[in-house]
């Protein structure tokens, strides 16, 4: 198709699939034979042919690295299966509500992506979150939560509590000059955070709140698994054992 603003005046045009089109240009008039037509559709087909297996290529990447990503991410959840496995038999053991925090605090930052855990309650008044477990690289962290655990506050703890949903923060950074708890996990090296509330019987106890020291620790999968599982155990003995327990640590 003659078009006045190029200095062509002969043109070849092959379509590539989806790749797109080769255009062959000649500033000449009549420029290409019978010859010239067949060799250009030759190279044409060569082409096509080549990124089609460019494509595929990137395609097979493309879902090896999705299996990676979901193998990681079922390796994670395990790992978070196991340490809840742990926690649950220690929070069956368990004599007082004291244990039954340390222990799932203690469990969970045994996996070494989890820097911290802590568990929280609402005061009698309702007004803010007081921290009653915690365990972790970095205790000091928990003083220095003293000026963040009004109710009123985006911290992601008081936010679970406050919504009785998980709360996911998955890169701390963002936000952090509008929101002062997100610039005391920085300076504490966390990264990202999940928080999820601990409710037995339809009645909210508190929250659980884990830190990592990279963002996006926590996907959906994790959020999962990290809801309370005592109840879900299937042995008769150990579920009723866990429901006992589960009344201490809702108890007081």
């Amino acid at each position: 198709m003659y078009n006045p603003t190029t200095p062509f005046r002969s043109e070849l045009i092959y379509p590539l699939g989806n790749h797109g089109v080769l255009l062959i240009g000649d500033t000449e008039i009549g420029a290409f034979d019978r010859d010239t037509e067949e060799l250009a559709d030759l190279l044409a087909t060569a082409a096509e042919t080549a990124l089609d297996r460019v494509a595929w290529a990137q395609q097979l990447q493309t879902q090896k690295q999705d299996a990676q990503r979901q193998a990681q991410q079922l390796t994670r959840a395990n790992q978070i299966n196991e340490k809840l496995r742990e926690s649950i038999q220690a929070i069956i053991e368990a004599d007082t509500r004291q244990e039954i925090e340390q222990a799932i605090c203690t469990h969970l930052t045994e996996i070494d992506r989890f820097a911290f855990a802590w568990v929280g309650k609402p005061t009698p008044t309702g007004d803010a979150v007081t921290p009653v477990a915690w365990a972790g690289s970095n205790s000091e962290y928990i003083e220095d939560l003293s000026g963040h655990l009004d109710i009123d506050s985006h911290l992601p703890a008081v936010q679970t509590i406050r919504e009785r949903e998980p709360t996911n923060v998955s890169t701390v950074a963002d936000a952090a000059n509008q929101e002062p708890w997100r610039q005391l996990a920085l300076l504490h090296e966390y990264q990202s955070a999940i928080s999820v509330p601990i409710i037995y019987d339809e009645t909210l106890y508190g929250a659980l709140t884990i830190y990592a020291t990279r963002p996006s620790a926590f996907d959906e999968r994790s959020t999962a698994v990290l809801q309370p599982r005592v109840l879900r155990s299937g042995h008769t003995g150990t579920r009723e054992r866990g429901i006992s327990a589960m009344r201490r640590l809702a108890s007081g």
